[in-house]
């Protein structure tokens, strides 16, 4: 490569400009993301680099018929990196480049696999290495990190739909499942657990514990207040206020039912009976009360029940309007579309893991 061909235009602390004359002499060499070193005047083995940021042409007609006509030539806008130490395959690169002194106008070159290497291994022993990746416009260029650092810190993956990124932390995560056969020695006591939404890592890992809802029980009763409102409770209804007051009553005395020795709250992760939960709101649904008798809740057959906890809790009663002395309890008719939402909960198959066998 001629680097005579190189010519810088203009220089500042961040960036250069590098015209080529002739580029015809570097058709497919180099292109966008390619980088740059520029040997330091007075340095020996020390080089600028930069990343070619973009390029425009540079018209070199001359308006005059009689001067012959010249191919244009391209100004190369380089955005400067670091610096580059070293040579014959031991490089070491250092970030940023203050006091960078004013370069030479040849010596420029597009770096090779051993300096590329030498950047981006700068800083790592052989032994701390994990790759899985290789440089976006060179795959024959690998890229290591330091695995331990990088599995000891937070870190995301983002992108538009379907750019990779399942396919991007499938490859990260086989790539240290495989280093642990090769010279990378970190990650010595590595647990890894994805939580797979959408079932799309189990082909990528063979031999992978996979536990799937068939295999786990979560018991609804450790879940706390606002857990499980979400799971019953549609806040936006007109008698959310109702639902929930009522729920709630319900599920604290439940659980004092089944757990007498133990002070119980509505958060309380105490064991209660979902099933007795629905039953007791299906009673409170279609109740009805003798307004001669003090509107206690009473039966079709007559009977009065004095205390709705524990008997809604043990039985659903059949209610009939039976005379005009009967008249709708405080919540009657209140809890249809809640009920229809308890019952779907509590009997969707995708929901067995918490309430199956309730």
């Amino acid at each position: 490569m001629n680097s005579d061909n190189f010519k810088i235009s203009s220089v500042s602390s961040t960036a250069l400009v590098i015209e080529i004359i002739d580029p015809s002499q570097f058709d497919g060499v180099f292109g966008i993301g390619s980088y740059v070193k520029v040997p330091c005047r007075g340095y020996v083995d020390q080089y600028v680099v930069g990343v070619v940021d973009n390029y425009k042409i540079k018209d070199t007609q001359s308006s005059d018929p009689t001067v012959p006509t010249a191919s244009p030539s391209f100004l190369l806008d380089v955005h400067l990196i670091g610096m580059l130490y070293g040579k014959a395959g031991k490089y070491s690169f250092k970030r940023g480049g203050h006091g960078i002194p004013l370069p030479p106008n040849n010596g420029i070159a597009i770096l090779e696999k051993q300096e590329l290497d030498g950047i981006f291994a700068t800083d790592l022993a052989v032994a701390d290495r994990l790759t899985f990746s290789s440089l976006a416009n060179n795959p024959n260029i690998r890229v290591p990190i330091n695995g331990n650092k990088f599995f000891n810190k937070h870190f995301c993956i983002v992108g538009s739909t379907g750019s990779g990124k399942s396919h991007t932390v499938a490859k990260l995560l086989q790539s240290a499942k495989d280093s642990k056969s090769s010279q990378y020695a970190g990650l010595n006591n590595s647990h890894i657990v994805i939580f797979d939404i959408h079932g799309e890592y189990k082909s990528a890992f063979d031999g992978c514990n996979y536990l799937d809802s068939s295999k786990i029980k979560i018991p609804y009763w450790l879940f706390d207040g606002e857990e499980l409102g979400e799971l019953f409770i549609e806040s936006s209804e007109n008698n959310s206020y109702n639902q929930i007051s009522q729920f709630r009553h319900a599920v604290v005395e439940n659980k004092r039912r089944h757990n007498t020795e133990k002070k119980v709250y509505f958060d309380s992760p105490l064991k209660f009976k979902i099933g007795e939960i629905l039953r007791y709101i299906r009673n409170m649904n279609a109740e009805l009360v003798n307004k001669k008798g003090g509107k206690i809740p009473e039966d079709k057959q007559g009977i009065k029940i004095v205390s709705r906890v524990p008997n809604y809790f043990d039985k659903e009663y059949e209610f009939e309007k039976v005379n005009a002395d009967f008249v709708n309890g405080p919540y009657t008719g209140e809890f249809e579309r809640f009920l229809m939402r308890l019952e779907n909960t509590i009997n969707n198959p995708r929901l067995d893991f918490i309430f199956k066998d309730v």
